[in-house]
């Protein structure tokens, strides 16, 4: 018997609508740069900032009594985001390893300014806190889930190589002259996002193979993906499941998915359904399938069994022929035209065994059963 597949796409729309705010990151910046657009003091070691391993970035100045001095800006940028484009930003978060050196009776070091940088300019609100630097590391935390610094920044800005922070310190002493340092460790950046579609399906396929249904489908990105379940019903009313694959949580990343139905109706439908972590689900999409069972279109070989070669009759183009064992596994053969509609297989070189020969044309396959001796 042969199996004529007959398979008809339905596109269901999304079922729930997205409106939570997401976390990307923290992820810490690839190029850093001195900026003498504030201060005079300049940082040195700036590519430890590279790595959170108490390496430090610094700026060290020898000061008199009742002296102040800020530095320029440390340019942290290159934080390598991928926003998906049809996000909208929620707020930003950074987040600075640093600690202050030198540190007596009356001095501090403090922040000076702390802006986002867009395209290579400061821009926003700055985000300064008074307070002071301690002696030990501390991570300082600046802005939050909610809070845009005052800008209209896009995911393309965030996810632009010149997208960064830049950060500039006070050093103050009191009554003695002293030699402060500014020690920075490590800059952070997260980014929250609301994305209208957590699972951005590229494509979802049900098709049958050899008395089964393959299921594959794949996602160009995904937001608190918890699971995938795929289902299949005779008349969309009462659902069985087939498979469930865990989800990639949340991925900006191309990610594949496959699972097997043993076990096909004739006529069934199937449905890809997506849960978050959070439990809010939404319907991808749907598929329909029918297997219509027909007699095969023997073809007749000669001789049969053979040890060496089978010849067959066929009008018409043929496309391909393929040798498939017991055990399923297929190999296409040569095959050669050597009069008018007659054909040639040489089948020397495969084992002994029973086999199924198919012949593909641009339309349609024919298939004999054969046996091999040699």
């Amino acid at each position: 018997m042969r199996i004529i597949p007959i398979i008809l796409v339905l596109w269901l729309a999304s079922v729930k609508t997205f409106c939570q705010c997401v976390a990307v990151g923290p992820s810490a910046g690839n190029t850093f740069s001195n900026n003498p657009v504030v201060g005079s003091l300049a940082w040195i070691n700036l590519s430890n900032l590279r790595l959170q391993d108490n390496n430090y970035a610094s700026v060290v100045q020898f000061l008199s009594s009742n002296s102040i001095v800020n530095s320029n800006y440390i340019m942290a940028q290159n934080f390598n985001f991928s926003i998906p484009a049809e996000a909208s930003v929620c707020g930003i978060k950074v987040d600075i390893s640093h600690r202050a050196a030198g540190i007596f009776i009356g001095a501090s070091v403090t922040d000076n300014s702390l802006m986002l940088v867009r395209s290579g300019n400061m821009e926003g609100i700055d985000h300064a806190s008074p307070g002071a630097w301690p002696a030990w590391k501390t991570t300082a935390s600046y802005g939050g889930s909610s809070d845009t610094w005052g800008t209209s920044l896009t995911p393309a800005d965030i996810n632009s190589s010149s997208f960064g922070v830049a950060l500039s310190t006070r050093l103050t002493t009191g009554l003695f002259s002293l030699v402060l340092t500014a020690h920075v460790d490590q800059i952070r950046v997260t980014v929250y996002f609301n994305d209208p579609l957590p699972v951005k399906l590229e494509g979802f396929t049900a098709i049958p193979r050899h008395q089964t249904v393959e299921l594959k489908w794949s996602t160009a990105s995904e937001i608190n993906c918890g699971y995938f379940t795929v289902e299949r019903s005779k008349d969309t009313t009462e659902w069985t499941e087939v498979c469930r694959e865990p989800g990639a949580g949340t991925s900006t990343m191309q990610h594949y998915y496959s699972c097997m139905d043993y076990n096909p109706a004739d006529v069934a439908y199937y449905r890809l359904r997506q849960v978050d972590t959070d439990g809010l689900e939404q319907i991808l999409g749907m598929k329909y399938v029918r297997t219509l069972m027909e007699p095969t279109r023997e073809l007749l070989l000669s001789p049969n069994p053979s040890d060496r070669y089978f010849n067959f009759s066929f009008s018409g183009d043929v496309k391909a022929v393929y040798m498939t064992t017991l055990t399923g596994i297929r190999k296409e053969m040569p095959f050669e035209l050597i009069d008018r509609d007659q054909y040639w297989v040489n089948v020397s070189e495969l084992p002994s065994g029973q086999y199924l020969m198919t012949l593909v044309t641009p339309n349609d396959e024919f298939h004999a059963r054969c046996l091999i001796r040699h």
